[in-house]
């Protein structure tokens, strides 16, 4: 199941495109004209306040949810319930909307797997879809069907052995099919992994993806 929360402009496109798609879903809108709207639009609907984690388990989340789009127009909502949604169910699909750099950063500390900037979402998928079909099918199995592959956070604590090795030194067995996405250092998100000049340190976050067991065996095998 599939929850949208806020109807903005850019929700009611994504709407669509899994109405095309013909996913399951649900509006959640705390705006009553909001909610019109979208049933208006021809989708499932409903008034809620997610800011209760009372209203979040009824709508789903840690039982049938298995991905939240956080698109509300008040980006304060969105980092909120992106926070209470992670803290519920921390193997949920969270994708968010931002509209900086600074934004983007607060969102994946928070929890979100992937961050959508409105102005460049139109470009980026019309460019995946006809210059990469392949990269842009891939991200929807992974994103909206039943797949095995998982985003995880790995936090890098006091004895791992990775502290002090830079991102292009971090060995990942070929048969683990494991990918390194990124990381999270305390002052930016760093997503050229093959960036040198940057060291690995304490409190760091790897954000990875693979099956989970891959996953976990990675965060095993740091402490070794």
């Amino acid at each position: 199941m599939i929850i949208i929360y806020g109807y903005s402009k850019l929700s009611s496109e994504v709407a669509t495109v899994l109405s095309e798609k013909e996913y399951s879903f649900t509006i959640i809108e705390e705006n009553e004209e909001n909610v019109q709207k979208a049933l208006d639009d021809g989708h499932n609907a409903y008034i809620s306040n997610l800011s209760e984690d009372e209203n979040l388990i009824k709508a789903g989340i840690s039982k049938s949810v298995k991905t939240l789009f956080c698109m509300s127009e008040d980006f304060n909502n969105n980092l909120f319930v992106a926070l209470s949604c992670r803290a519920l169910d921390k193997n949920l699909v969270i994708i968010s909307s931002a509209s900086s750099k600074e934004d983007e950063t607060k969102m994946l500390l928070a929890g979100a797997n992937r961050v959508i900037n409105p102005y460049e979402i139109g470009a980026q998928r019309l460019f995946r879809l006809m210059r990469k079909p392949t990269l842009f099918f891939a991200l929807d199995k992974i994103l909206f069907q039943n797949s095995e592959i998982k985003f995880a956070e790995i936090e890098i604590e006091t004895n791992s052995n990775l502290i002090g090795k830079e991102l292009t030194d971090i060995s990942i067995d070929g048969d683990k099919n494991l990918l390194i996405v990124g990381l999270q250092s305390k002052d930016e998100f760093i997503y050229d992994t093959n960036r040198t000049g940057y060291n690995i340190s304490k409190n760091d976050v790897l954000v990875v993806m693979g099956k989970s067991k891959d996953i976990e065996n990675f965060k095993e095998e740091q402490y070794r």
